[in-house]
């Protein structure tokens, strides 16, 4: 009859081993989401710096808008005194001719 071997196995360094094996492995993993949240970090910074500047941009977009708002409002308003500035201007010109012709001025 063949002769058993008995194998004297220690349970809790097995379970030693196994949990060394498990930490090591959470710590591993707990580095590479440290060095993730380090990269979303920066490019959350660089996302807010790149909303920053289009915010700046929209903002100087909307003042030229205004401005240019208002510099239409001004020409609208120019080119409805327009007809009256020509009206008056003709006016005083034909009374200037009138008192030449009436002084005997000629004028080419």
């Amino acid at each position: 009859m063949p002769k058993m071997t008995t194998i004297n196995i220690d349970i809790s360094q097995i379970a030693n081993t196994v949990l060394g094996i498990i930490i090591s492995f959470l710590i591993i993993r707990v580095y590479q989401l440290g060095e993730r949240s380090a990269r979303n970090e920066e490019k959350i910074k660089e996302n807010t710096e790149q909303f920053d500047k289009m915010n700046k941009t929209i903002e100087n977009i909307n003042k030229n808008i205004l401005d240019l708002k208002e510099r239409m409002s001004k020409v609208e308003k120019g080119l409805d005194d327009l007809p009256t500035l020509i009206l008056t201007t003709l006016e005083k010109e034909l009374a200037n001719l009138e008192n030449r012709i009436i002084r005997g001025e000629h004028h080419d």
